[in-house]
C-alpha cells in the first residue's frame, strides 16, 4: 500500500475495527512529523511488514512489527504509465446499453444471463443482477462506478478506468458484490482500476461490499482518497494499492494473501546505506 500525498495530512491512517493483512508492506509520503501513518483507537489490527513514512509515525501500530520512520519518500511507482484517454472515436453510452442478456430454457426453467461489453459507458449503475463481463477496458466518462443493493459483476481480464474533464469515483456499497482480475498482459497488465491524475484532490472513493467480494488486480488513485469502510468480510484478495491517500476504517476486513493471484505486483522503494 502507498499514500502518495506529502504534506503533513496523514497519507494512510488505520482505525475502528479493521482487521487489514496487507500480505506486503506500507508507505506513507505525508511529512508530519508525528502522524505520517495515523491510528484510531486500538480495536484494529494492521499487517504490513514493515510499515514506512517519510514523517514520523506513531511509536506502535497493532499488528506491525517493524516500523522506519523518516524514511525516503517513494515516487508513484505508475506515474506516466497508463493513459486514461477514451480512444478516439468510441462512441459513449449508458449501462444498460451495453449489457446483452441471454435467456435460455422455457416456463418455469426460463434463465435469463447477463453479460456486459466493455467500451465506454456516460452511466455506471447495475441494477440488482449478475453481470458477466466480457474481457477489455471499461472507460467510465465523467461517472462513478456506482454499486448498490445486490449488484454483482464477475470478469476476467478487465479494467475499469474513470477519466473525463471531471472523473467520478468508486461507490460500493450496501451488499454489492465484485470478483474481478486484471489482464495479465497488454497495456494495463495486472491494472484493475484507475482514476485519471486530472481528478479532485482527494476525490473521495468508498469500498465497503460484500464478504463474497475478491479482487485481483491494482487500485491506481493517484488524486483521490480510497476508503476501505468494510463489511463483515473481505473486501480485496490480491490488490495493490496506490493512491493519494487511504483509510481502512469501520470493520473492513482486508486479507491480502497473494497465492493463487494472477495480477498480483509489487513496488520497490529506495534506502541510503553508508558503507565503511
Amino acid at each position: 500500500a502507498v499514500g502518495l500525498d506529502p504534506s503533513t495530512t496523514p497519507a494512510i491512517s488505520v482505525g475502528g475495527s479493521a482487521n487489514v493483512n496487507l500480505g506486503c508492506g506500507a508507505i506513507s509520503n505525508s511529512t508530519s512529523p508525528t502522524e505520517s501513518f495515523a491510528v484510531n483507537g486500538s480495536a484494529y489490527n494492521f499487517v504490513a511488514d514493515p510499515v514506512a513514512g517519510v514523517g514520523g509515525l506513531p511509536s506502535a501500530i497493532t499488528g506491525v512489527t517493524e516500523l522506519q520512520p523518516r524514511h525516503l519518500p517513494l515516487p508513484d511507482p505508475f506515474a506516466g504509465l497508463y493513459s486514461t484517454d477514451i480512444p478516439a472515436g468510441m462512441n459513449c453510452q449508458n449501462f444498460n446499453q451495453k449489457v446483452t442478456t441471454t435467456t435460455t430454457g422455457t416456463g418455469q426453467n426460463r434463465v435469463t444471463t447477463y453479460g456486459l461489453q466493455p467500451g465506454c459507458f456516460n452511466s455506471f449503475n447495475p441494477g440488482n443482477q449478475t453481470y458477466n463481463l466480457e474481457p477489455g477496458v471499461y472507460y467510465l466518462n465523467n461517472t462513478d462506478f456506482l454499486m448498490n443493493g445486490n449488484a454483482t459483476l464477475v470478469g476476467t481480464d478487465v479494467t475499469f478506468i474513470l477519466t473525463g474533464t471531471d472523473p467520478g469515483s468508486l461507490q460500493i456499497n450496501g451488499t454489492s458484490t465484485l470478483q474481478l482480475t486484471a489482464p495479465t498482459s497488454g497495456a494495463y497488465e495486472r491494472m484493475l482500476f484507475i482514476q485519471s491524475a486530472n481528478a479532485e484532490l482527494a476525490n473521495n472513493n468508498t469500498i465497503n461490499g460484500s464478504n463474497l467480494s475478491a479482487f485481483d488486480g491494482a487500485f491506481y488513485f493517484p488524486s483521490g482518497l480510497l476508503d476501505f469502510t468494510g463489511s463483515t468480510g473481505a473486501t480485496t484478495r490480491c490488490a495493490m494499492v496506490v493512491g493519494f491517500r487511504l483509510a481502512f476504517s469501520g470493520n473492513t476486513n482486508i486479507q491480502n494473501n497473494t497465492t493463487g493471484c494472477v495480477a498480483d505486483q509489487t513496488v520497490n522503494g529506495h534506502k541510503i546505506r553508508l558503507i565503511a
